[in-house]
């Protein structure tokens, strides 16, 4: 599913014109993005926690030419979803 369709999904679920939804998406995902460029954590009970993280500088290897590269250290967007929304999604495969 993409952004498109889950636009097209809360207009009709609502009865919504899709440009106001559009309209709320793009702004509930800035202010979410916002956020985390701030440092901030966005949880959203129920659902999930948007933050960031650090991760330090390390050494990889380039697969190719088998040689050493130097990873620096750097913040990470990361998503951590809720029990309750574990719960809903876990199933064996």
């Amino acid at each position: 599913m993409i952004k498109e369709d889950i636009i097209t999904q809360i207009a009709a679920d609502t009865m919504t014109r899709k440009v106001l939804v559009e309209e709320v998406i793009n702004s509930f995902l800035d202010n979410i993005e916002k956020a985390m460029v701030n440092g901030d954590n966005v949880i959203i009970r129920g659902f999930g926690t948007f933050q960031t993280t650090e991760r330090k500088a390390k050494v990889g290897r380039n697969i190719k030419a088998g040689i050493p590269v130097r990873i620096p250290a750097h913040i990470e967007p990361v998503f951590k979803p809720s029990e309750a929304l574990k719960k809903k999604v876990y199933r064996e495969v």
